[in-house]
């Protein structure tokens, strides 16, 4: 036994019921989105202060591969002497200006 269907309709039926019932229907208008005029980083100051040692490395001068050489060759001759109360000088001089910033 069969039963008949009715009411039937077809793809383009659909469709353009579809876009009938959309072109009727009435969506409320939208309140504009307000966006912020641009967006902000703010760095911490150990941030900041390693950006400026960045900053000071990529300036610097690449190896001076001559000056490299020589001491090479001061050393393996033994002209070269090292002055260890001079370093310590420097380190000492280094680390209290790591510590006064």
């Amino acid at each position: 036994m069969t039963n008949p269907i009715s009411n039937t309709m077809n793809v383009t039926e659909v469709t353009e019921r579809v876009d009938k019932n959309a072109a009727d229907t009435k969506r409320p208008e939208q309140a504009p989105v307000e966006r912020p005029a641009a967006d902000q980083v703010t760095l911490t100051s150990d941030a900041q202060r390693l950006g400026r040692v960045l900053e000071a490395s990529q300036s610097e001068p690449e190896v001076d591969t001559a000056k490299v050489e020589a001491l090479r060759e001061a050393i393996q001759s033994g002209r070269f002497t090292v002055d260890s109360g001079r370093i310590a000088d420097a380190l000492l001089e280094v680390d209290s200006a790591i510590r006064d910033q």
